[in-house]
């Protein structure tokens, strides 16, 4: 059975797909330790961290009426509280020698063909009118780049894989890159 999980909020969305080849899981013995050829957090954009400044600001201002300190004390609980989310919550997208991993789901290196950039007008054309919504995606709200990569194995029924970057060009060498 094919379950779809959907997640989003103000920073990072990312829609994971279970299927043969693309499973969220922990990380495989063969890969926990392996070496990284490419590491990058999708981490909020700027008015993300901004709002959760400003939500901190809000909730000192509504507690300070009560009491001075008790909203000198919960404001910057608030803010960093915010802060660990925001970070915690950002996927993660990850080259080793043999996997891909976007967040929790990973896949074979040799699974996927060869990545295309797309750049802000392609990655609006991906996600608008030639969407499928079969597609695994692990996007960063506000991305303007992006790589698209086919899936080759026939019995996943993920077409391919959308993944938002802000550095296209080391994703892409990084995934060429065969061992």
């Amino acid at each position: 059975m094919l379950t779809v999980p959907h997640t989003a909020w103000a920073g990072p969305v990312m829609l994971r797909r279970m299927s043969p080849s693309s499973v969220p899981a922990p990380l495989s013995p063969r890969t926990q330790g392996a070496p990284a050829r490419y590491v990058e957090r999708l981490l909020p954009s700027v008015s993300i961290w901004l709002g959760i400044t400003m939500f901190s600001l809000l909730v000192f201002i509504a507690l300070f009426v009560l009491d001075v300190v008790i909203a000198a004390l919960v404001a910057p609980v608030v803010l960093i509280a915010g802060f660990v989310v925001a970070w915690v919550t950002s996927p993660q997208i990850r080259v080793t020698e043999t996997e891909l991993h976007a967040g929790r789901a990973h896949i074979p290196l040799s699974l996927l063909g060869p990545a295309a950039h797309l750049d802000r007008d392609g990655l609006r054309h991906a996600l608008g009118p030639a969407f499928d919504p079969r597609t695994f995606a692990c996007l960063h709200l506000g991305a303007s780049h992006a790589l698209w990569m086919e899936v080759l194995d026939e019995t996943d029924p993920a077409p391919g894989w959308l993944i938002s970057t802000r550095r296209p060009a080391e994703l892409a060498s990084a995934l060429a890159a065969q061992a």
